[in-house]
């Protein structure tokens, strides 16, 4: 076979400059046909090979054996299950294996993946009941006076409604634990008929041989006063209470999603849309239900101080998180080139745009505000051009386009930046006072 320059060459010669076949192929000295074969040929994909399927004569015979202990142990705690070094050494001793543990590890990986599946396609539908919940306790990251710390939330679900409460405490002891679902029945404005719990040291106070609780005497005077039945998981099964399970899966994922985001907070705030232009190809509802990150677009937010750019910004992470699970981290363009620096300097950059790559939503705000050094320029452009029909971006800006060469102080930077920003973006004027003025002390 000829390499792809004397193949180009040909295809140049003949199709392009209407050359013969024939001189060509006395030019190359190859033969006509050869020629012709090239200059003809449409499809230059390289032939895919077959694949070999051999017999794994060392694995095969002991195959079904393995499958047996994974099917056994899916019915187990994690704690107990064989680990694939476990099994390589029952084979071992027990069946004479001869083969490699690296054999072994590697078909384990491969079967507990297909079996899981199997297993997820073969499981029945769970029927709920009206009127029955499920209770736990989780531990989340929350925030108090500003500060970022683990706490434990109650929880109470309803599998039939697919809803829960919960409410945040300092700790799990038996006094936040009551007064927990006392206020769920009060803004529930009833009790569940049936509530099933895990074996609780606030409720339960031992677990008798026959399967019988001793209850706490505040439990069961709690009991008596709420008039509902209860019910305990068999110990070491919390899968019993799955929904619940999940519910506390769920709130612990969506404060850890919120607490790297580093959204601000803009609880009690309303975003005004009159006086924000939006061209034809998106909507308010686009923005709010995070169509653009789904297309991996950008947002670029273009107005005075104080309209409504970082609410709108804010706006968009919050909702992007809480209704479709998205990472979305928040920054002043100051503090992003500042950890740029400062990662940069120590040598851990490489693990910050990382962190980056991983996300789906990056919020940069106050573009403009501060200008950037050349380094601090460099490094950021990296950024968006890691970004760059990835993953979405939203840029707060009170400069127009014309005059960001004065944030990054090098021309070409500028337009390399902008080039990468704007090919998949949609820009948003907000065209209104600001709303600090508005409600400035001083205009009253």
């Amino acid at each position: 076979m000829l390499a792809m320059a004397e193949i180009n060459y040909i295809r140049l010669e003949t199709n392009t400059k209407g050359r013969s076949y024939s001189s060509v192929a006395k030019q190359m000295e190859v033969d006509r046909r050869t020629v012709k074969k090239y200059s003809e040929m449409e499809d230059f994909s390289p032939e895919a090979k077959p694949v070999q399927r051999r017999r794994a004569k060392v694995m095969d015979p002991v195959k079904p054996i393995i499958d047996k202990w994974l099917l056994e142990d899916m019915g187990k705690e994690k704690k107990f299950r064989r680990t694939a070094q476990r099994i390589y050494d029952l084979l071992v001793n027990e069946h004479g294996f001869q083969g490699s543990d690296r054999s072994v590890r590697d078909y384990v990986a491969k079967r507990k993946v297909a079996l899981f599946e199997e297993s997820d396609e073969a499981a029945l539908p769970l029927e709920t009941i009206a009127g029955t919940a499920q209770v736990d306790f989780g531990e989340a990251p929350f925030k108090h006076r500003g500060e970022e710390m683990i706490r434990p939330f109650l929880v109470l679900s309803q599998p039939h409604s697919n809803s829960f409460l919960f409410q945040v405490f300092p700790s799990q002891n038996r006094e936040c634990f009551l007064q927990g679902m006392t206020n769920m029945f009060t803004f529930l404005e009833g009790v569940p008929h049936t509530i099933r719990f895990d074996n609780l040291s606030p409720a339960v106070k031992k677990v008798l041989p026959n399967g019988e609780r001793q209850l706490t005497d505040e439990f069961a005077r709690f009991v008596a006063h709420y008039g509902f039945k209860y019910e305990f998981c068999n110990p070491g099964s919390g899968n019993e209470k799955g929904h619940v399970e999940s519910m506390v899966k769920y709130k612990r994922k969506l404060n850890l999603l919120i607490s790297q985001s580093c959204l601000p907070d803009i609880s009690g705030r309303q975003l005004e849309w009159q006086g924000i232009h939006m061209n034809g190809n998106i909507t308010k509802e686009d923005i709010l239900n995070g169509v653009f990150i789904e297309r991996k677009e950008n947002l670029i937010l273009y107005g005075g101080v104080g309209v409504g750019k970082t609410l709108m910004a804010a706006l968009a992470g919050w909702n992007s998180i809480q209704e479709n699970w998205k990472r979305v981290r928040f920054y002043t363009v100051a503090q992003l080139v500042n950890s740029l620096l400062e990662a940069n300097e120590k040598g851990t950059l490489g693990k910050l745009y990382k962190q980056i790559e991983s996300l789906d939503l990056l919020i940069l705000d106050e573009l403009g505000y501060v200008p950037l050094h050349k380094q601090g320029a460099e490094l950021l452009f990296q950024v968006i051009n890691l970004c760059y029909e990835k993953r979405s971006v939203i840029v707060t800006t009170n400069l127009q386009f014309g005059q960001w060469n004065h944030v990054f102080g090098d021309p070409i930077l500028t337009e390399a930046f902008i080039d990468r920003l704007i090919h998949y973006s949609h820009l948003i004027v907000f065209n209104r006072d600001s709303f600090r003025h508005k409600d400035s002390l001083m205009n009253q």
